[in-house]
């Protein structure tokens, strides 16, 4: 298993084709009328044409959220601050707000045994736990202390305020093939051990642990780019 597992690590790490690189967007954007990331195609926030991969896009041009989800950029789980204040559980409202960005081929499940033989797991969770009640009330285009976050080409060009600010730092890790990975920020890809994945996660990005509660994700391996470039 730990020759299969450097070898996997190897093969995700090494230095993309200075020849073919493909830059990707540090910005989210999501769109309050379709619920989307980003609706703009021409961008492919999703990466649903798969024309990022492992072997054109610098380590240090994605991060957690890129990896696990095979968008391969910097992935923001984001939500407008408007709906956050009314919901009970900040964590899954977000999560459906990513599974909705993913054309039904992302889900929510209650636990791993969940996850189908053709899906892969993917965990999510905040530094801490999120407290509404410390999420002051939006201010909107008033507020300069909130991201901007722009309706997408197909709906109005208006701004909106989200809320990862006030959450703080977010992880996602996913498995591979009975392997746990992760990847801190824009650093290298990691091992993380299964004995660990309910507890609190450590990273090499942080010397915090990241403490929130889990939301369990369920994605189609036919996103999987890693199978593409693993098996």
């Amino acid at each position: 298993m730990l020759a299969k597992v450097n070898n996997v690590l190897a093969i995700l790490n090494r230095k993309a084709d200075e020849t073919n690189i493909v830059k990707t967007i540090k910005k989210c954007t999501l769109c309050k009328n379709c619920n989307k990331y980003s609706c703009d195609n021409e961008f492919d926030y999703c990466n649903f044409k798969k024309s990022r991969n492992f072997n054109n896009v610098e380590l240090s041009d994605y991060n957690c959220g890129g990896f696990a989800l095979n968008t391969l950029n910097w992935f923001m789980p984001n939500c407008n601050i408007c709906n956050i204040l009314d919901c009970v559980n900040v964590e899954t409202l977000i999560a459906e707000k990513m599974v909705n960005s993913f054309d039904g081929t992302l889900r929510i499940v209650d636990k791993l045994e969940d996850v189908q033989i053709d899906e892969y797991a993917i965990l999510f969770r905040f530094e801490m736990p999120v407290d509404i009640s410390l999420i002051k009330e939006c201010e909107c285009e008033e507020c300069e202390n909130y991201y901007e976050v722009e309706f997408c080409n197909n709906c109005s060009k208006l701004k909106e305020c989200e809320i990862s600010m006030y959450l703080g730092d977010f992880h996602f890790i996913r498995e591979f093939e009975g392997v746990w990975l992760h990847k801190p920020g824009g650093q290298e890809i990691e091992e993380i051990s299964f004995e660990h994945i309910f507890n609190y996660w450590s990273s090499s990005k942080r010397s915090e642990p990241y403490k929130g509660d889990i939301v369990i994700m369920a994605m189609k391996k036919t996103r999987d780019l890693l199978l593409k470039e693993v098996i």
